[in-house]
């Protein structure tokens, strides 16, 4: 899943970016 990806990379920041991403059903 990208969530773990974007905590190793931007920290919570980047969890709550991947949580919009992954509601507004886009998948990177």
């Amino acid at each position: 899943m990208i969530t773990e990806a974007a905590v190793i990379g931007a920290g919570p920041a980047g969890l709550l970016a991947a949580e919009e991403i992954s509601r507004q059903g886009f998948s990177v």
